[in-house]
């Protein structure tokens, strides 16, 4: 596995990614795809301030995530994910790392997220990396059951 830049042309497939993780492991429905298309357009809007790592294996992108510069010392973590051959093996952590390490690099002081409280692996990592979850929102929209939407904030 190699966690590496995302080159040009990939961001449609981490989406095509993104969006069949969440569709298999929690039967998201096919509506959702369209928020994770809007949340990837914030990729391109400031290729300075904003980056797209993946995570490859055997030429098939297996995990991502994203920071969007949001102001200038802010940042919001988006399309964080790791496919189920590599959860549980250090990829969801290397991604975690290089995207925290780009955050210094460009000197964001507070990066936000929003996650879902059923994402627990990757709840547990937020936390590890300094981040802690202030608010939550009913979510009903998104598969045919409820979920809790989390906003996690990490300052440096």
């Amino acid at each position: 596995m190699e966690i590496r830049e995302a080159k040009p042309g990939e961001a449609g497939l981490v989406v095509n990614f993104y969006y069949h993780l969440f569709a298999d492991q929690f039967n998201f429905r096919p509506l959702t795809e369209q928020y994770f298309l809007h949340a990837m357009e914030d990729y391109f809007n400031d290729p300075k301030g904003n980056i797209l790592y993946v995570a490859e294996e055997n030429g098939q992108i297996c995990g991502s995530v994203c920071i969007a510069k949001t102001d200038e010392h802010a940042a919001q973590l988006r399309m964080f994910g790791v496919g189920p051959a590599l959860q549980g093996q250090g990829a969801g952590n290397q991604l975690m790392t290089k995207a925290m390490d780009f955050c210094k690099e460009k000197e964001y002081q507070h990066v936000i997220l929003w996650t879902i409280d059923i994402c627990k692996a990757a709840r547990h990592l937020y936390a590890k990396f300094g981040f802690q979850r202030t608010d939550e929102k009913p979510n009903d929209s998104w598969a045919d059951y409820q979920m809790t939407e989390e906003l996690w904030e990490y300052n440096s």
